[in-house]
């Protein structure tokens, strides 16, 4: 398989947990994986056991509430892998220890806020912009039954969580110009494409059940094709 034919994904949060059990997923299916997390040093050792497999893998630290960081995040997986077909947008905090909502301090609405969502905004935005210029993606945005069901305390991650099933709605309604009117099924691309949405449905039931973890996980499938 050539560098041009693999596809290629970048995952977030991918130190430890389900991003982790994501990424080694994806890399069993065949894809090329950039694993992204702020610790370094764990990222890195999860990428070098995909290699140590056999597979493609690249770690990758950055700060996903930092436009500066993501956009070298995802220059440097398109710079090692050619494209980004897939972006899991799965990194996420819920800072232990919170107080009451009526206590809870400006520090921690805000940092929730910044890596759950605002990092989530910045991540699918500039990988979207590679998406554009190939004419095809898919992003995958990792939410949580706290956003429909919230339990008490923690209301910042509730709040971001219930924000990202809105992001994504509004994401989806936002590409929409640029998606293929008429899919049809003999379109060789296309099918690439359902089948990565086969793919990432069948990759997160067995990330999460391999972590213990019951998650939410909402698509925002989008497509380019040339004209004509």
């Amino acid at each position: 398989m050539t560098q041009s034919d693999q596809r290629v994904a970048i995952v977030t949060g991918a130190a430890g947990g389900i991003g982790a059990a994501t990424a080694a997923v994806l890399a069993e299916a065949g894809l090329a994986v950039a694993l992204a997390d702020w610790q370094a040093a764990p990222v890195e050792q999860q990428a070098q056991a995909l290699r140590d497999r056999g597979y493609q893998a690249l770690g990758l630290a950055a700060d996903i509430s930092r436009r500066a960081e993501v956009e070298r995040m995802v220059g440097r997986a398109v710079e090692a892998f050619g494209r980004v077909d897939v972006l899991v947008n799965n990194a996420g905090i819920n800072p232990p220890h919170q107080a009451p909502f009526l206590e809870m301090s400006d520090e921690t609405w805000a940092r929730t806020i910044d890596v759950n969502l605002t990092g989530m905004f910045l991540c699918s935005q500039i990988a979207g912009r590679v998406m554009a210029k190939q004419r095809a993606g898919s992003i995958v945005n990792i939410t949580s039954i706290g956003a429909i069901r919230p339990t008490p305390g923690g209301v910042a991650y509730h709040a971001s969580k219930g924000g990202v099933i809105s992001f994504t709605l509004a994401l989806a309604v936002n590409l929409a110009p640029n998606k293929c009117q008429e899919q049809r099924t003999e379109n060789k691309e296309q099918m690439r494409y359902n089948r990565t949405a086969v793919l990432c449905s069948r990759t997160y039931a067995k990330a999460t059940l391999a972590c213990g973890s019951m998650v939410l996980y909402v698509f925002c499938m989008f497509f380019f094709h040339p004209a004509g």
